[in-house]
C-alpha cells in the first residue's frame, strides 16, 4: 500500500514541477505568470544587478534561475519517490540493516 502512496505523491510533485518549469520557460520569453503584480517591480528587477554576481546578472535573471532550480528539485523528488514506490520490493532492506541505521541515527541525535 505504501508503494502506491509513494508513486502518487511523487507523481503530484512531478506534475507540479513540470508545470512550474513550463511557466518559468514561457515567462523568460514573454512574462505573464510568475511575475510581480506591478510591472514597475519587474522593470526594477530587470535593471537591478546582484551584488554577489558583481553586475554580471540581474535580479530578474536570478529570479528565473531560482524558479528553474526549484522546478528541477521537484522533478528530482518525483523521480526519487516514484523509484522508491516502484522498486520498494526489490530494494527492501533486511531488518538488521534498518535496526543498525536507526541506532546510529539515535546516537547521532543524542550528541546534537
Amino acid at each position: 500500500m505504501s508503494e502506491i502512496f509513494f508513486i502518487i505523491g511523487g507523481a503530484l510533485f512531478g506534475i507540479l514541477g513540470l508545470v512550474h518549469a513550463f511557466y518559468t520557460f514561457t515567462d523568460s520569453i514573454r512574462p505573464r505568470r510568475l511575475v510581480p503584480d506591478k510591472p514597475v517591480v519587474m522593470q526594477d528587477m530587470a535593471s537591478t544587478g546582484v551584488c554577489l554576481a558583481k553586475g554580471d546578472t540581474t535580479m530578474w535573471r536570478a529570479w528565473v534561475g531560482f524558479n528553474l532550480s526549484h522546478s528541477l528539485g521537484a522533478l528530482i523528488f518525483n523521480f526519487c519517490c516514484v523509484s522508491i514506490g516502484v522498486l520498494s520490493k526489490i530494494i527492501a532492506l533486511p531488518s538488521p540493516v534498518l535496526l543498525f541505521s536507526a541506532s546510529v541515527l539515535k546516537k547521532a541525535s543524542i550528541k546534537l
